[in-house]
């Protein structure tokens, strides 16, 4: 929603008045959010001035301060929360923890086995979990199972087993089934591989980090030598024809990895263009805590952010996911309370037909859900231990006084797990540092779109 107080002005640097957090940008424009209605405002900046001296009790209060607290204590009945029911609809299947690649960042011990390779899933106990999670399903719910590895693709004929068993399992408990796959790309020219994609139309999300110069430095090929040769003439072979068959997927997409040692998501973006897909992600590493990395990245995206909204406005800009869900989130008015599905409505199985809450957590044997469930009984240790992904995330990591908590939906749990510092802080900063970030440009380029829309309108 769009709103005007404080008369004409504009944009950013943050200061908080009880339920508005109020920004200033370099160019000396203002901008207000409502933490909890999920609102944008383009305020006068006059408010900036007069929000610095508020601070001083011995101030009256302005007209200005009066019209802030007025539209603090406002409620919007339009606002809802984006409910996640302790019910799982999505399933993540590591189909191999083996792969082809050596990335040089890579957080599962460089070749994605964790250092315990498993070849491929095992369907004699993989099937029986899958059967049961969708046995709980209502007719016509919907239920995804996505593809990881390692490299999924090594083995489509395993995959292929996996999709035609589940076939058969939502027929007979009338579930409107999807896949999705996550691959490095370097096999997508295989006749065998399209073919599988085309069958089952599966969603797809090529992981690429660059141009062939960045490709082929960090993700080069997996030999005997752990050396020779990148990726990239394979990885853009298996994109020509990708993308010969992308009406016949449910959607294509490409998505980075950046790191201390390579954060030029601009360069990237402008690569991904070239393909022409339907989305682009863009994440910084997980396993990464570099503050002064982390920050060149966050200045990255504010550059993708301008380039995209230069070539097409809003359109071209919610191509990429990370500023489409925000934008989502201002226009549905939707607060978010957890920042994925993990334990949720999500769960993830590994090689050997374990399940975890989080597929980052594969490699932490001590977060195995125990008790995995058979079709014919649930485990009480497997419910005791989903029990403790119940709460929303916010109030897990204490995110109460946050003025980004319902856009962010708290963060990744296993970010914050890993990276904390302080444990009783029980979060990583460089992460909530980062995301605010984030926001703050989406609040700017959502209260452009939305004041062109109505000065149009």
């Amino acid at each position: 929603m769009w709103i005007e107080i404080g008369g004409q002005g504009a944009n950013m640097t943050l200061l908080q008045y009880e339920n508005i957090s109020i920004f200033k940008l370099s160019t000396g424009e203002v901008l207000g959010f409502h933490n909890e209605n999920l609102e944008v405002a383009r305020l006068s900046p006059s408010v900036w001035d007069a929000a610095q001296s508020s601070k001083n009790e011995e101030e009256p209060v302005s007209e200005e301060i009066l019209e802030l607290k007025v539209w603090s204590e406002s409620v919007n009945a339009n606002v809802k929360r984006a409910v996640v029911n302790q019910k799982v609809k999505t399933l993540t299947i590591n189909t191999t923890q083996l792969c082809n690649l050596k990335c040089t960042y890579c957080a599962a011990g460089g070749d994605g086995t964790y250092g315990a390779p498993t070849v491929k899933i095992d369907l004699k106990k993989g099937l029986p979990q899958l059967e049961w999670l969708m046995s709980r399903c209502l007719p016509g719910e919907r239920f995804q199972i996505n593809f990881l590895g390692g490299e999924p693709l090594l083995y489509p004929d395993v995959i292929r087993e996996v999709a035609e068993g589940a076939a058969e399992l939502a027929q007979q408990f009338q579930v409107a089934l999807r896949f999705a796959v996550v691959t490095n790309g370097t096999l997508l020219f295989m006749p065998k591989v399209l073919d599988l994609l085309k069958e089952f139309r599966m969603a797809v999300t090529v992981s690429v980090d660059g141009p062939p110069k960045v490709q082929d430095h960090f993700r080069p090929k997996k030999t005997p030598s752990n050396t020779n040769g990148g990726s990239s003439a394979d990885l853009e072979r298996g994109l020509i024809e990708l993308g010969k068959i992308k009406n016949r997927l449910p959607s294509i997409g490409l998505a980075a990895v950046f790191h201390r040692d390579y954060t030029q998501v601009l360069e990237t973006y402008r690569y991904f263009l070239k393909w022409e897909f339907d989305f682009y992600e863009f994440n910084y590493s997980h396993t990464d805590y570099d503050i002064e990395g982390s920050r060149s990245f966050s200045k990255e995206l504010e550059k993708v952010a301008q380039f995209a909204d230069a070539l097409g406005g809003e359109e071209e800009l919610r191509k990429v996911r990370g500023f489409d869900s925000i934008l989502n989130r201002f226009d549905e008015q939707v607060k978010l309370e957890n920042f994925c599905g993990s334990g949720k409505s999500l769960l993830s199985m590994d090689a050997k037909g374990d399940l975890y809450a989080c597929p980052w957590d594969i490699n932490d044997k001590s977060m195995k859900l125990e008790g995995s469930p058979a079709l014919s009984k649930v485990h009480e240790k497997y419910t005791n231990h989903l029990s403790f992904y119940e709460s929303p995330q916010i109030d897990k990591l204490a995110c109460n006084r946050c003025w980004a908590k319902f856009v962010c939906g708290g963060g990744c749990n296993y970010v914050h797990k890993a990276g904390s510092k302080e444990p009783a802080e029980k979060v990583d900063p460089i992460f909530c540092e980062r995301t605010q970030s984030l926001i703050v440009t989406m609040v700017m380029y959502y209260e452009k779109y939305r004041r062109v829309s109505n000065e149009t309108h």
